[in-house]
């Protein structure tokens, strides 16, 4: 069980799942996906939209 008591796709504020590949089948197929990776001796921080509401979101953050 993922623990979370509302689908995730009608979830009203964000959600963050740490490892999200290993409950991949249970993610709504418009979400925001967030990779982390080190990269010469730094962070990258890679922001994906998959579906409209996350591009949305996406573009706002960008607008940032």
């Amino acid at each position: 069980a993922v623990g979370v008591d509302v689908p995730l796709d009608q979830a009203e504020h964000a959600v963050l799942i740490e490892w999200a590949d290993l409950v991949a089948l249970a993610l709504p197929a418009d979400r925001l996906e967030v990779e982390l990776e080190h990269a010469d001796g730094a962070r990258r921080v890679t922001l994906r939209a998959l579906g409209p509401r996350a591009a949305r979101v996406l573009a706002a953050l960008s607008a940032c």
